[in-house]
């Protein structure tokens, strides 16, 4: 900190629990489920820190915009440019092309502060797919520097214009965007998660708090009283918090402004007391340790180094880490980081010979930005750079491709749903055939897209009633995807007033319907539900079974894996939780008797057996990603399981390699 502001270590430490909690998280440990909240404690602390400095400087009247620049230039990008670089080129030795082509585009966000944006459009931070992106952490770069970009120039501006107006004005715009975040928790959560408006009010509390007056005499009971109660809050929500709660919104008050209490009230502990002594409170000195001192200062670079590092691993390894390989990756991590803190940040970030002065620091971060955006243009426009890969390999990979063209047209995305009713869904065939319809989540677009080869050959009409995430239980929501109950009470409605027909329902039965999975008993009413509705109304339901994920990564990866490591694919094959494979056959085949349904089970047709699952079905990768089916799969299930129940057989439009 520039002379002029006491150095408060407490807060180096406060980085360090942040930073520790997220890489914990990171490592999927199984204690520390919330661990991705240390994001916000690194919010508040920014806000905080960067606030004061400006602060003080428009006080001292010295504060230069080109020189808040030029600090957050040297401060930051040194060692995020290497981080960039190296990154790239491990990518091309790890990543397939698919990934590699995804990681090209990320690379230009990155580089170029946009990767908040970027990965907003692509994928939702805690989706599966997420643990492949090499950069998905730096989305949180890109809010911290958008908002160090539009910050200072408003806090300069309001303060020349009227300076008691200040407090004012941050507050009001903290409640506006808590406002935003805690709505668009609700009904855009990856815009909320991602996005500056939804998370300036993290970094504003920080703000207010270097603006609020000096307390230098709290009460010593209250002083403690706040201090634990903040770091009890940050540790409720590290070891409590889960992935599918409504994030940020509410549920980001508690470690934000446990956060704030740590920092408001370790200021008047830092104080001396009355006669001069030292009077720090026990989580003030713990904090102050120089241990987490140490974990503190190079917190930056440990962010930056941890999360490439995982992803990598997981790309060469899939398999769960064990707790001595997560220890390992960590030491490994923290070694990383400190030769980026010791070699690249700290010497780069007082200048140093490399770039003396403001206008080379311009002009070469100018310069880096512009090519590493050029050098994701390249693996972008080159594809991935397939012809890194073997023939072989590619064949495989080529699985990923395997999925239901319709799904962009006829699938119903988490924002249409509850907004379309069952007229707007696709409809495919003869009106004079037999009426099928598939009402399901994403497990059913491929099977959907199947039996509308069989119906455009004018066998039946078939409608696709398929929604993702958003089972066919009626009733039934979960936190990340608030409108399920709305668009499925529109659909079964919609069925219950049209002509008769036999509606196949399917879901991912592996996940709503495991043990331990919150509101699981729910889900299962509402699918009860759902069949007595669609029964009552005189429709033939039949339940069709599921089938198991792929834990390790998508399928189609993990055989080329197989193939880069010189091992046979043929008998790659998968674990089936058997139990919880018998109690979704259990509940499956119960509800099909009480209403007079059908059920049909799935599992040994998509696995060839109840203990292991294959991997292939006539030479292709039975998933497309780790639990949805291929086409190739989806044709075998029909052909073999579906059209025979329905009363059609034979049918050449379902045979394997029809289409292709």
């Amino acid at each position: 900190m520039q002379s002029g502001l006491d150095y408060r270590p407490e807060l180096d430490g406060l980085r360090a629990v942040a930073v520790v909690s997220v890489i914990l998280f990171h490592l999927g440990l199984p204690y520390t489920p919330g661990g991705f909240v240390g994001v916000d404690v690194f919010f508040v602390l920014s806000g905080y820190l960067i606030t004061r400095q400006i602060a003080w400087e428009l006080r001292e009247g010295r504060f230069s915009l080109l020189d808040f620049y030029d600090r957050r230039i040297r401060r930051l990008f040194p060692a995020l440019f290497v981080m960039l670089f190296v990154s790239t080129i491990v990518a091309l030795f790890v990543l397939l092309p698919r990934d590699l082509d995804g990681f090209g585009e990320s690379l230009v966000a990155a580089a170029t502060s946009i990767s908040n944006f970027y990965f907003w459009s692509e994928s939702g931070y805690f989706a599966p797919a997420a643990e492949t992106i090499p950069l998905l952490h730096t989305w949180s770069l890109a809010v911290e520097e958008q908002f160090y970009l539009l910050f200072p120039l408003m806090l300069m501006l309001v303060w020349r214009w009227r300076q008691a107006y200040v407090a004012h004005s941050l507050i009001a715009l903290a409640i506006l965007s808590f406002a935003i975040s805690v709505w668009a928790a609700r009904h855009t959560p990856d815009a909320a998660f991602y996005l500056l408006p939804s998370r300036a009010w993290e970094l504003l509390v920080g703000s207010l708090l270097a603006l609020a007056p000096a307390r230098q005499r709290l009460p010593s009971w209250l002083r403690t009283a706040a201090l634990n109660l903040g770091l009890a809050g940050i540790a409720i929500a590290v070891l409590t918090f889960h992935t599918r709660m409504p994030f940020p919104g509410f549920a980001a008050a508690l470690p934000v402004f446990a956060c704030a209490l740590i920092i408001w009230a370790g200021h008047a502990s830092s104080a001396s007391a009355p006669d001069g002594a030292p009077s720090r409170s026990l989580v003030v000195s713990l904090l102050a340790l120089r241990p987490m001192v140490f974990v503190g200062l190079i917190s930056y670079s440990l962010y930056l180094w941890h999360w490439p590092i995982i992803v990598f691993v997981r790309h060469l390894s899939p398999d769960p880490l064990t707790t001595l390989q997560a220890a390992l990756l960590a030491i490994a991590t923290f070694a990383i980081a400190y030769a980026s803190w010791r070699y690249v940040e700290q010497p780069l970030r007082l200048g140093g010979v490399l770039w003396p002065t403001s206008r080379l620091r311009v002009r070469y971060s100018s310069v880096i930005v512009c090519s590493l955006a050029f050098m994701g243009i390249t693996l972008d426009i080159g594809n991935g750079f397939p012809w890194l890969q073997s023939k072989a390999v590619l064949a495989v990979v080529d699985d990923e491709g395997d999925r239901s063209p319709l799904r962009r047209r006829c699938h119903i995305a988490r924002a249409d749903q509850g907004r379309r009713a069952l007229a707007d869904t696709c409809v495919f065939g003869s009106a004079s055939g037999q009426h099928v319809v598939v009402l399901g989540d994403s497990h059913g677009a491929e099977l959907s897209y199947a039996l509308s080869e069989v119906a455009n050959e004018g066998l039946l009409q078939l409608r696709q009633v398929t929604a993702s995430g958003c089972p066919p239980a009626l009733g039934f929501t979960v936190d990340d995807h608030p409108k399920c109950a709305r668009h499925t009470q529109n659909m079964v409605d919609g069925l219950a007033d049209g002509p008769h027909s036999t509606i196949l329902i399917i879901a991912h039965y592996f996940e709503w319907g495991a043990p331990g999975r919150p509101h699981r008993d729910a889900f299962w009413l509402g699918i009860e539900k759902s069949v007595a509705t669609l029964r009552r109304s005189g429709h033939d339901v039949i339940l069709l079974g599921g089938w198991p994920p792929h834990t390790n990564g998508p399928l189609p990866h993990a055989l080329a894996r197989e193939i880069r490591f010189g091992r046979s694919i043929e008998d790659y094959s998968f674990p089936i939780d058997q139990s919880l494979a018998s109690s979704i056959d259990d509940n499956l085949r119960q509800i099909a008797e009480r209403h007079h349904a059908r059920y049909l089970p799935l599992l040994e047709a998509i696995c060839g057996g109840s203990s292991q699952c294959r991997s292939m079905i006539h030479g292709q990768a039975i998933y497309f990603d780790r639990d949805h089916l291929s086409v190739s799969a989806a044709r075998q299930v029909v052909g073999d399981i579906i059209l025979p129940a329905i009363g059609l057989r034979g049918v050449a439009g379902a045979h394997p390699s029809a289409g292709k």
